[in-house]
């Protein structure tokens, strides 16, 4: 698993199921996007939250408009459900 290290210094994972350099590249420009910042809490983000599951939707495992910057907390209680 790579870490990547946002401006306030916290880690967030990105999984090496794809090729690791474009889920890193992905994963960063979500969390640019979003400010670091859970969409669902408002606390701070260390993982990419994919609004239809990648196992639900292949095909949108890299679009924009199906991720959202998430806390862990936030994103295990999403689990694989659309919601």
């Amino acid at each position: 698993v790579e870490e990547l290290r946002p401006k306030c210094g916290r880690f967030f994972s990105v999984g090496k199921r794809v090729s690791g350099g474009r889920r890193q590249a992905f994963a960063a420009a979500v969390m640019a996007r979003d400010g670091w910042t859970c969409q669902l809490c408002g606390a701070v983000a260390e993982e990419v939250d994919h609004i239809i599951p990648v196992a639900l939707a292949p095909e949108r495992q890299f679009d924009m408009t199906n991720a959202r910057a998430s806390c862990r907390r936030c994103n295990a209680k999403r689990s694989k459900r659309v919601v």
